[in-house]
């Protein structure tokens, strides 16, 4: 369980954060059920991100399975439509947002709004997604029935980086997946490399990496995401399901 607990922190600094490198009334209005289903395109700017996410763990060379009871499930919500859905601080209220009937817990930190599932427990196959909404995000009820992204490269990530060299691994045997980042981390700091477009090889560079400092229990977190955008009341809603392998420890030298 402490380990868990140390990976789901380390999932949600590193997530709530990859992307930044590069008090309203509900809502009485009965929630459309589905909305329109638009293209999935993980660059797409939108109002809200619905996140689901479960994990693997890789420690010494050996895979640990898959990770499907604990899990991550967080909501975001814009007053603007961004391609930014990582931030932890969202700054929007949408009123009561449910996952498949479970209240999510909502915090409020410097008049941003943030919804995060803390039991660690949830993320089933089927999510249905609901709001009361708000001024600024209208009530909705969506069903993501996508697939999980899967990956099974994971012998192909790196155990060992170079502050003074990139960093390159293969991404290969993985599906249902449009999006994926990279994160690095020494134990304490963490750089990443995000790619709305899931190149074959991803590289994370020295001027990146550089910001490490040496040990022999870094971390490589790879989290692959699989985006269904939709659209309701004119206001477009992405939905995520991601799936992360941490795999440690990692070496970094000089």
């Amino acid at each position: 369980m402490k380990l868990n607990s140390a990976i789901i922190t380390t999932i949600l600094v590193v997530l709530f954060s990859c992307k930044k490198d590069n008090t309203t009334t509900p809502s009485t209005t009965p929630p459309p059920t589905g909305g329109t289903t638009n293209t999935n395109v993980s660059a797409i700017s939108a109002v809200a991100t619905l996140f689901t996410l479960h994990y693997d763990l890789v420690v010494n060379g050996v895979g640990q399975g898959t990770n499907t009871t604990t899990a991550v499930s967080s909501g975001a919500f814009y007053t603007s439509p961004t391609n930014d859905p990582m931030n932890i601080y969202p700054n929007t209220d949408a009123g009561i947002v449910s996952l498949n009937g479970i209240q999510l817990k909502k915090s409020i930190n410097a008049g941003s709004t943030s919804y995060l599932d803390t039991t660690y427990s949830f993320a089933p196959a089927i999510v249905t997604w609901s709001a009361t909404g708000s001024t600024a995000i209208p009530a909705f009820s969506l069903v993501d029935s996508t697939q999980y992204p899967t990956y099974t490269g994971w012998g192909l990530i790196p155990s060992g980086a170079r502050t003074s060299a990139n960093m390159t691994m293969t991404l290969s045997n993985y599906s249902n997946a449009d999006e994926v980042n990279v994160s690095v981390s020494d134990g304490v700091k963490s750089v990443n490399q995000h790619y709305y477009t899931i190149p074959s090889t991803a590289t994370v560079p020295a001027s990146k990496l550089a910001a490490l400092s040496p040990t022999t229990n870094g971390y490589v977190l790879v989290t692959f995401f699989k985006n269904t955008v939709k659209t309701v009341a004119g206001k477009t809603i992405k939905l995520q399901k991601a799936y992360a392998i941490y795999k440690s420890p990692l070496q970094v030298t000089n």
